[in-house]
């Protein structure tokens, strides 16, 4: 495969989040999720993608000889059937793990701690190794002794001399602007279609019969007929009986007052008088 013409590739660390597409297909892939190297020969092994379904057996590894081009924007591999399954053994091997890993000498004494790297990017090989505060230090992977471990980076003692001051290369604004511009625009688009993707996912994943449970139900089902069809006939509820209302206590009539009598009148009460007084007389005169 002919690679399109790309000497020099600064700042490998610029390439995540770039956007990856086929060139035979004219696909859309996806975007650079890490970049892997080769801790022996300290060359790219490949790009990963940026993982959606975190599945083991994901087919989203892209190895070096497969890539076209590592743009400024974007990267171009193959075809669409170069992606394959990460290899085993890159754990540790890729550059957000290796950024501020520690540059030493062989004789111990520490030159700093590496934030990216630049490339050959016709081989992938490693050319300079960029240090904090805006230093860089070039290295010979192929002349000199260079150990990659886990924890540090050792270098022979004489490269302690070749630290310089880093300077990168600047882009005329018009372009910067764009680029950024087409950065942002595609960042926000992929957060959208990642957000879809994975309410997609979560939603046929929820809409799935629970395995443990389909066995549980298989199981119980195996019973006799008899229990099954009780299992499957809901049980009738009686009508509830309704509890005898509560009479409200009867209201009293008011007692009738009786008719209050009338005072005799002045009149009457004399006669009376009177008349008693002539039965008096009378009864007087009798016993005289």
């Amino acid at each position: 495969m002919t690679k399109i013409k790309n000497t020099y590739k600064e700042s490998i660390s610029e390439l995540h989040g770039n956007l990856v597409v086929s060139f035979e297909e004219g696909d859309r892939l996806g975007n650079v999720g890490d970049v892997y190297f080769d801790k022996h020969t300290c060359g790219i092994k490949g790009i990963s993608l940026a993982s959606k379904l975190l599945e083991p057996e994901e087919k989203n590894f892209i190895k070096f000889k497969d890539i076209m081009k590592l743009g400024n924007s974007v990267v171009i591999i193959s075809k669409k059937s170069a992606l394959v399954t990460m290899p085993r053994g890159l754990e540790g091997h890729g550059l957000r793990f290796l950024k501020n890993i520690r540059i030493v000498t062989q004789e111990g004494e520490n030159l700093g701690e590496m934030t990216d790297v630049n490339v050959i990017a016709e081989s992938g090989i490693v050319q300079e190794i960029i240090l904090w505060g805006d230093k860089k230090m070039e290295i010979d992977v192929a002349k000199d002794k260079i150990q990659i471990g886990p924890d540090m980076i050792v270098v022979p003692s004489a490269y302690k001399a070749k630290i310089i001051k880093y300077v990168k290369q600047q882009e005329d604004t018009f372009s910067s602007v764009v680029k950024n511009a087409g950065k942002v625009t595609r960042r926000f688009a992929d957060s959208i279609t990642d957000s879809i993707n994975e309410a997609v996912h979560k939603v046929s994943n929820a809409s799935k019969p629970n395995a443990s449970e389909s066995k549980k139900t298989g199981v119980a089902l195996k019973g006799n007929p008899s229990e099954k069809a009780a299992k499957k006939a809901p049980a009738e509820k009686a009508p509830a009986e309704k509890a005898p209302a509560e009479k409200a206590p009867a209201e009293k009539a008011p007692a009738k007052k009786a008719p209050a009598k009338k005072a005799p009148a002045k009149k009457e009460v004399a006669e009376k008088a009177a008349a008693k007084k002539k039965v008096a007389k009378k009864a007087t005169a009798k016993k005289q």
